[in-house]
């Protein structure tokens, strides 16, 4: 997943200059489009993700961040200019519980990301396949 990350880090920056010109969909909440691969994973496995962008990409060749904790980024601007957002399931379902219940789209949902990725390692499987 990384090799591919790295290897479409133009097309994704060509996606981050995209504008809305109007929404298309109606049911499309993203406000911004963003150059980010969101990536959502079991906290379990979230430092890892880290850890190996760490040990296998060159520094300075992409630009994460962790959407975890009490401080976490709001600035939808700030927030779409990285290459990689790493965040949990549990917030994510965190998030859009208070979507519902505030009826306004949650920080996550105002991006339009180039690619998400899910990790479900950790998540349980049925018949063998997932």
């Amino acid at each position: 997943m990384l090799s591919l990350i790295v290897s479409t880090l133009d097309e994704a920056a060509e996606h981050g200059e995209k504008r809305h010109d109007s929404k298309k969909d109606e049911h499309d909440p993203s406000e911004i489009f963003s150059r980010a691969t969101l990536l959502v994973c079991p906290l379990s496995v979230l430092m890892n993700w880290e850890e190996q962008i760490k040990t296998h990409i060159a520094p300075d060749t992409l630009n994460c961040y962790v959407y975890h904790g009490n401080s976490r980024i709001s600035n939808l601007i700030k927030l779409s200019k990285y290459d990689v957002i790493i965040t949990t399931y549990a917030l994510v379902a965190s998030d859009f519980n208070r979507e519902l219940k505030n009826n306004q789209n949650s920080v996550l949902r105002k991006l339009n990301y180039f690619r998400i990725v899910l990790d479900g390692e950790s998540l349980p499987q049925t018949h063998g396949y997932f």
